[in-house]
């Protein structure tokens, strides 16, 4: 009788936690179809769209990651790092790129310099260069003459695809954790299955713009694929450290929104780094 009743509680268990996974599943996929429409549409639209949009993501992942790095309410310095976050992005939005990667530069130095009472002051100036450069790198790119608006809109669906893909893989098949001492949740079949799905859809999109260089635009998918993984593993880094799940709730079924843009931050400027070495994809 005890062995039946174990038994039972044991697929008891595994049931209810199927069940939690499927309902977590319906609610991220129902977010992000109302989420990345909206998205899109901002980004085919540009200015002065794109841009508020760009802000508002900074500003909003900005204070997240303050709150992330304080413990009870923000200090000042949290704020100092929000502000250069969006003093940056701002001078980015009106065509001063060097000039928002100088000041969000100059913002952190002097956070980690311990200019500002703060407690971790370390953490608080790499989330401010971990979220100041993929902004003004995002803003670059979507006006660059050549292929800016559909490359972005392509840049944003790839990273899509590597997260649903990492996720949908990673949790239906399982098996060996990628850095357990940083994030336990990631698997190598995660990984792989975001490698495939980003470089599918790199492929599939690209060829809907009609780029005919299409072999270049699925390694690049891949490249990003990577690019996406290590944005995750910083975050999850940062909340390991700080022993926080989430950086929020903003987006059900996501947590908060740097939550949701960890990755795509690192990819952001990895296409603008290839970009600028030369890589086109027209």
């Amino acid at each position: 009788m005890n062995f039946i009743a174990g038994t039972a509680a044991t697929v008891h268990l595994l049931v209810e936690a199927r069940s939690r996974q499927l309902g977590e599943l319906w609610l991220r996929l129902a977010s992000a179809l109302v989420v990345g429409p909206l998205v899109l549409l901002l980004v085919y639209l540009g200015r002065p769209w794109f841009d508020l949009l760009v802000l508002l993501s900074i500003g909003i992942a900005g204070f997240e990651w303050a709150r992330l790095c304080t413990p009870g309410e923000i200090a000042a310095a949290g704020w100092i790092a929000v502000v250069g976050c969006l003093g940056g992005t701002l001078l980015a939005v009106f065509g001063y790129y060097a000039a928002g990667l100088v000041v969000s530069a100059a913002v952190a130095v002097l956070l980690a310099g311990r200019w500002f009472q703060h407690p971790s002051p370390t953490w608080l100036a790499v989330g401010g260069i971990y979220l100041a450069v993929p902004a003004v790198a995002l803003i670059w790119l979507r006006y660059e003459p050549a292929a800016g608006r559909d490359m972005v809109i392509w840049l944003f669906l790839v990273v899509w695809a590597a997260d649903s893909g990492a996720y949908a893989i990673g949790r239906s098949v399982g098996g060996p954790r990628l850095a357990p001492a940083i994030s336990p949740g990631k698997t190598w079949s995660g990984v792989i299955g975001g490698l495939g799905a980003a470089t599918l859809a790199a492929v599939v999109v690209a060829g809907l713009f009609g780029i005919e260089r299409l072999a270049w635009a699925g390694l690049v998918g891949f490249v990003l694929a990577v690019a996406t993984s290590a944005g995750d593993l910083v975050e999850s880094s940062a909340k390991r450290h700080f022993a926080v799940k989430d950086t929020g709730r903003l987006i059900p079924g996501h947590g908060g929104l740097l939550d949701r843009i960890d990755g795509l931050l690192v990819a952001a400027v990895t296409v603008c780094a290839l970009w600028i070495a030369g890589w086109r994809w027209v």
